[in-house]
C-alpha cells in the first residue's frame, strides 16, 4: 500500500477497489431500475376506491428514487473503470461516489428490521467506502494527471 510513482508496479489495493466498485455501481443500478419500474407500475395501476393521487404521488417518488439510484450506480461503474486504468478523473469520481455512499450506507444501518438484511449491505457500504477513501487518497500518486 506504498505510494508509487506512474509507470511503477500497480498496488494491489487499488486494483482492488477498481474490481470491487464496478460491482457496487451494478448493484445500485439493479436496485434502481427495480425502484424505477416499481414506481411506474404504481402510478398505473388503476384507481382502487379514490386514492389515484396518492398512487400517482407514490408512484412518481419510486420513479424518482429509481432514476438517482440508476444514474449513481452508472456514475459508479465509471468511476471503477477508471480506478482499474488509473486514470486521475476515475479516482476524483471514485472518491466522490464513495463519500455519497456513505449516507446511504447510515441510512441502511439506521433502518434495522429483523429479518431484513438492511444492516449488512449498510455496513458493507461503509467499509467499502472507508476503504475506498483511504486506499485512493494513500496511493495518489499512482495516477496519472491526464
Amino acid at each position: 500500500m506504498s505510494n508509487t510513482a506512474p509507470g511503477s508496479p500497480k498496488s494491489l489495493s487499488v486494483t482492488v477497489v477498481g474490481l470491487i466498485t464496478p460491482l457496487l455501481g451494478v448493484a445500485y443500478g439493479i436496485f434502481g431500475a427495480s425502484v424505477l419500474s416499481s414506481g411506474v407500475a404504481i402510478a398505473n395501476r388503476p384507481d382502487e376506491e379514490g386514492c389515484r393521487t396518492f398512487l400517482v404521488l407514490w408512484g412518481a417518488t419510486g420513479v424518482v428514487l429509481g432514476v438517482i439510484f440508476l444514474l449513481h450506480g452508472v456514475a459508479i461503474v465509471f468511476g471503477g473503470l477508471g480506478v482499474l486504468r488509473r486514470k486521475q478523473w476515475g479516482r476524483d469520481l471514485t472518491l466522490f461516489m464513495a463519500a455519497i455512499t456513505i449516507p446511504w450506507g447510515l441510512v441502511l444501518v439506521g433502518t434495522y428490521d429483523r429479518g431484513t438484511s438492511h444492516v449488512a449491505c449498510g455496513a458493507a457500504q461503509l467499509v467499502y467506502s472507508g476503504l475506498a477513501l483511504v486506499i485512493l487518497v494513500r496511493n495518489r500518486t499512482e495516477f496519472s494527471g491526464r
